[in-house]
């Protein structure tokens, strides 16, 4: 009688970087191993160092091409180093006096992708159709539809959600946007987004005007304002201001045509599907406040939605309500137009808005900053600002959760409303006559002068408790892949009203206020990993800093 062989259990020979952290074990599946896919996070491998006596020699994606076709580890840094928040030191520093719309610093990231063997459906793999700008294919396959034909286009989208999702959480969510047949020039923006934490030198100008223009020849479409508004926001981090805009106020145009403003469009498809309604509010919301982020933070910048009405779509809910309330009804009671009239102090409770809604409210209150010369009395509007955070709900005022990760609506938010406050306060202030020569930094002038006031000191202090404020946020948590290039600009702005504080030598200025705007620079230099737009900013404010610093005679 012979005994049925039992099978062999092969160990797997490399694990993921996750089950290496928790020590558990790992399958080893190339395509991502059960635990990470069981919890919906990316999964990285990176080859075992264990027994060597010197580091890894890296390889690039650029000096190897034919690896994007070989099922193999793929190293992409591109010099050795541990991970550490899933970033490597910067190895190339952008040329301060370079003013070149899609430069970005050359960098590296020590972490390692599975990339499968070549489709079979289509010519080219995703990153091959990304990354390769000759590529005929690629234009070919912008009309194909999601789901992908090879798991290393999966693997970007997961990351996509994991990293820039949070923090715009306005496509569908990420099991629906499987399900539903996205166009081509959308998921290769969002695969486009997600090299921004795998190698961000890989993502030039060329890669982000090619998805552009399959934007621009797609017909009329939700999906087709959503690409414009995550084309925007991909401008202006490569410091291309003039094509942020440009695109922006497409998006909104598009979406004024799609009805989006009207709570009709959501209402319509809501019985049928609540999330694909619960993703038109919010993209109308999100395009509705990077407006009036970009108005804020750009030169020149402009409303580009300049309705004197607020519209009546409603708020969104919580980003858990994506999936526990998944078939109900979700909709907020509470609309745009209730948060511009005040209604909701006195018909709601604060718990009826999400953090979701308090982001949208911060946005409207910022609006009305933006154009308090005429518009709206100043005392209201200080007022509302306090009152703002004096209404915040226990629950959201920890921004910094208790498993380390930022709350990013209310973070948002939080930052919103300082804003609001710097540009409300600002143009009544003493700072008015202190402010650096700024002109060749990007996202850094603060708001013209428009009225005086009898009591500029009173101006003043606000406005350098904001400025301190927003480093205060920046210094919640240690890890920049979280953080948008909007951001940036923030810090700039704080750091140009500290610098005017320290031009002018104002009485109860301590010494130790010069760790926040180290803290701001800092972070700058972290972010510049990432995003060109922190790396530019952050080269130029330290000239900046330096030309202060020599004026006033302190050590920088």
């Amino acid at each position: 009688m012979t005994s049925t062989p039992q099978p062999q259990h092969t160990p797997a020979p490399v694990a993921c970087l996750n089950c290496r952290d928790k020590h558990v074990k790992c399958d080893g599946d190339p395509a991502g191993c059960s635990r990470c896919t069981a919890s919906n996070v990316p999964c990285h491998y990176l080859p075992s160092r264990r027994g060597r006596r010197c580091p890894p020699k890296s390889q690039s994606l650029i000096d190897c091409p034919d690896l994007i076709s070989s099922p193999t580890m793929m190293d992409l840094s591109s010099q050795p180093g541990p991970v550490s928040q899933g970033l490597s030191t910067c190895n190339t520093r952008v040329n301060s006096d370079d003013y070149s719309f899609f430069e970005s610093p050359n960098l590296g990231i020590d972490a390692a992708v599975y990339l499968p063997p070549q489709s079979e459906h289509c010519s080219v793999t995703g990153l091959d159709r990304i990354l390769n700008a000759d590529s005929t294919a690629f234009l070919s396959c912008q009309q194909q539809t999601y789901p992908p034909s090879d798991s290393s286009e999966a693997h970007l989208i997961k990351m996509f959600y994991y990293h820039f999702y949070p923090a715009h959480p306005f496509l569908l969510p990420h099991k629906d946007f499987l399900k539903s047949g996205p166009p081509r020039y959308l998921v290769d923006l969002m695969q486009l987004i997600s090299l921004h934490y795998i190698s961000p030198n890989l993502v030039t100008g060329d890669r982000i005007t090619q998805i552009q223009t399959a934007v621009q020849e797609a017909s009329l479409s939700v999906e087709k304002a959503q690409a414009l508004l995550l084309l925007c926001i991909a401008f202006h981090a490569h410091v291309a201001p003039q094509a942020a805009k440009a695109c922006l106020n497409q998006a909104v145009n598009y979406s004024l045509q799609l009805g989006l403003h009207c709570r009709d469009a959501s209402d319509s498809v809501m019985a049928l599907d609540p999330v694909r309604a619960e993703s038109l509010r919010r993209t109308w919301w999100e395009i509705f406040v990077v407006d009036t982020l970009l108005a804020a933070v750009q030169v020149d910048g402009t409303l580009q939605f300049t309705s004197e009405e607020t519209p009546d779509v409603p708020l969104p809910c919580e980003l858990e309500q994506d999936t526990h309330n998944r078939g109900h009804d979700t909709c907020s009671s509470i609309t745009g137009r209730d948060l511009d009239q005040s209604r909701h102090l006195l018909l709601f409770e604060e718990s009826d808005l999400s953090s979701l809604g308090y982001r949208v409210e911060a946005s409207i209150i910022l609006r009305k900053c933006l154009l308090a010369a005429s518009q709206e009395p100043i005392h209201a509007l200080d007022a509302t600002i306090s009152s703002w955070f004096h209404r915040l709900p226990s629950n959201k005022r920890v921004i910094l959760q208790c498993n380390g990760e930022l709350d990013q609506m209310t973070f948002q938010a939080v930052m919103l409303m300082h804003c609001a406050s710097i540009y409300l306060h600002f143009p009544r202030s003493r700072l008015l006559a202190f402010l650096p020569v700024t002109r060749h930094i990007f996202c850094s002038v603060p708001p013209e002068v428009i009225s005086c006031s009898a009591v500029p000191q009173l101006h003043t202090n606000k406005v350098i408790s904001a400025a301190v404020d927003l480093s205060n946020i920046a210094s919640l948590s240690t890890s920049v892949l979280k953080q948008r290039p909007f951001f940036c600009c923030v810090l700039v702005l704080s750091s140009i009203i500290q610098l005017a504080c320290r031009s002018a030598r104002l009485e109860g200025l301590h010494s130790t206020d010069l760790h926040f705007l180290g803290l701001n620079l800092s972070m700058l230099k972290s972010l510049g990993e990432l995003w060109a737009i922190a790396a530019v900013s952050e080269s130029r404010l330290r000239d900046v800093v330096k030309e202060v610093s020599g004026i006033i005679g302190i050590q920088s």
